[in-house]
């Protein structure tokens, strides 16, 4: 689907997106599912004016396994929308972009899939099209990553326990339900909740604990401190993601939360 049905002249880019409506209760997966999940990838079969793709990754939901967390799983239950940026070679000329998209569906069993789409966005005046609304809807679900005056996000290594992250925020809202995804190249798991150990004013520090399950050489240990490390914080008046890397110590509270 697309927001526009053309590209203007002067367009640098284009904004499409994969939709994928599911059956009640059935889910698809984030970038980053945990250990039992397939994330959605997309080949490109055929393009025209099409230099790059970017996908911009709405914020996803946790799936929680209360009998087992290490199998809790991340991703989207009932529709999922991608959009994704298509980053135009030529400015003036029309875009064709064909993909091949795999992805997985779980209820109580999986079953992977495998569908073609395209779209043709021709040279024109674009105009909104029946699917911009509900794009925009998902577009409003993307992480920002621009820098927040009111907002902090640290994650902490701990050598006395190295399954073990800690998370540092400072958030100013609402939300006592806000969760934190956490990304590492390695790929550690960290499916489980994370645990609230001490919430001041502002100033929480949570505690995720790396999945002992993983089949990798990294079971069960947390990015090491100078990990280059990816933090999703999603709460209901705040999506923000924020790329750093794994600190050594936990910061004074009260300045961490002081206002630029």
């Amino acid at each position: 689907i697309s927001e526009k049905n053309a590209v203007s002249p002067e367009d640098k880019s284009a904004i499409i997106a994969i939709d994928i409506e599911l059956a009640p209760n059935w889910k698809t997966y984030w970038r980053s599912p945990g250990q039992t999940g397939i994330p959605l990838k997309f080949t490109i079969v055929d393009s025209n004016n099409v230099m790059d793709i970017v996908p911009l990754w709405p914020a996803p939901n946790r799936f929680v396994n209360k009998q087992f967390p290490s199998l809790s799983t991340i991703g989207y239950m009932d529709r999922l929308i991608l959009p994704l940026r298509l980053v135009l070679a030529r400015k003036g000329q029309a875009v064709l972009v064909v993909l091949d998209v795999s992805f997985s569906l779980c209820n109580d069993m999986c079953i992977g899939a495998v569908e073609r789409v395209g779209i043709t966005l021709p040279i024109g005046k674009p105009k909104r099209t029946e699917d911009a609304k509900i794009m925009a809807s998902w577009l409003a679900r993307v992480p920002t990553k621009e820098v927040l005056d009111k907002f902090r996000i640290l994650a902490i290594g701990n050598k006395d326990r190295p399954e073990e992250l800690r998370v540092a925020v400072c958030y100013l809202g609402t939300d006592t339900g806000a969760d934190i995804f956490i990304e590492d190249p390695a790929k550690t798991s960290f499916v489980a909740p994370l645990d609230l150990i001490e919430s001041q004013g502002a100033f929480k520090l949570y505690v995720a604990k790396a999945d002992p399950s993983l089949a990798s050489n990294q079971s069960g240990v947390a990015p090491l401190t100078g990990t280059p490390i990816t933090l999703t914080f999603v709460a209901h008046d705040l999506i923000h993601e924020h790329k750093s890397t794994v600190g050594l110590t936990v910061p004074d509270r009260n300045q961490f939360c002081l206002d630029k």
